[in-house]
């Protein structure tokens, strides 16, 4: 084995190992604490499996990985230090869990099976505070309440992404705070929302799927600025600003939101085109929503409102259309 492959430090204060295959903590601190890309490889297919035990620690350092085939289970803590930009990989032929009773946060997650069928299912809410890769293979968020926090979340090609959180804007979400970039198939089997609320420039791409439980259902935008990479669509409402602040950019792409409510934000039709189809007066294209302001500017492409509302029958929801170029197709407009 390299010396470069794995170096480890272990402190052991109680009994490491526990009974049965994998690495068990049983009341144990683990520090991991050499750089250059150490690696704990936990192999064994469904017996490589690492599980945090009560009382036990797990403390990385610096750029330091973990890769394992079975599950990961943490009952006791997952101590990531200010330097750690590591990785956990879960990898291998058989199906994996994210389990325990504390909530892990990880830097970087990613999931890389042998075959796009073969899962990895979390019970339990996770936060990931940079990269959720999702590269081979399928992810089940089982649990119907709760909070993810995921900075990016990436899925390839091929992969399938589920989630069953239900409904409720407050206590049951996913929270992304960078890139959204959705290549394989996204199924949610409730009317949930999707909030990317980070700052500064942010970049969306869902690819040309919908029809639930397939795509994304609700979404919504705040405080920074988000742009299209790529084809967007949802099944239901997007919400610009949401009550605060956030621009969303076409920028040059095909976008498909069925109900669209600009509440305090800003929608720019930058190229490409944005179409809100939804066939009911009561909602369709609107501009200025929930008794906030908001704008949209048209300077190319095309905005294709089934009922496009400007501000609303009072002085409440204030609205500003601006159009410099490109085309506004709208069959009612009031």
């Amino acid at each position: 084995m390299s010396k470069n492959w794995l170096k480890i430090l272990f402190l052991i204060f109680l009994p490491l190992f526990g009974m049965g295959q994998g690495l068990i903590l049983n009341g144990a601190v683990m520090f991991v604490v050499t750089g250059n890309n150490a690696t704990v490889y936990v192999d064994g297919d469904a017996n490589g499996k690492v599980t945090i035990g009560s009382g036990a620690e797990y403390k990385v350092y610096d750029d330091t990985r973990l890769k394992l085939d079975g599950d990961f289970t943490n009952n006791g803590t997952f101590l990531k230090d200010v330097t750690y930009t590591g990785t956990v990989s879960i990898i291998g032929s058989s199906a994996s869990a994210i389990a325990g009773s504390t909530g892990t946060e990880f830097y970087n997650l990613t999931v890389t099976k042998e075959a796009q069928a073969t899962a990895v299912t979390a019970a339990i809410n996770f936060t990931v505070t940079n990269d959720f890769n999702v590269t081979v293979g399928t992810v089940n968020l089982t649990k119907t309440d709760g909070i993810y926090i995921f900075k990016n979340l990436n899925t390839s090609s091929g992969t399938t992404f589920n989630h069953s959180l239900i409904l409720d804007f407050i206590g049951s979400i996913i929270y992304i705070d960078g890139n959204f970039l959705i290549d394989g198939n996204y199924y949610c089997y409730d009317d949930n929302s999707v909030t990317m609320r980070g700052a500064g420039t942010q970049y969306i791409r869902t690819g040309n799927q919908s029809g639930y439980p397939l795509g994304v259902y609700k979404l919504a935008f705040k405080y920074g600025d988000f742009y299209a990479n790529g084809t967007v669509k949802i099944n239901n409402i997007a919400y610009i600003g949401w009550a605060d602040i956030g621009n969303f950019h076409t920028n040059g792409q095909i976008v498909e939101f069925p109900i669209t409510f600009i509440d305090g934000g800003h929608i720019y039709v930058d190229g490409g085109s944005l179409t809100c189809s939804y066939a009911d007066p009561a909602y369709g294209f609107q501009i200025g929503y929930a008794w906030t302001a908001g704008s949209c500017t048209v300077s190319s492409g095309t905005l294709n409102a089934t009922y496009l509302y400007v501000g609303y029958t009072d002085a409440i929801h204030q609205g500003t259309l601006s159009v410099t170029g490109g085309t506004v197709n709208a069959t009612d407009v009031n």
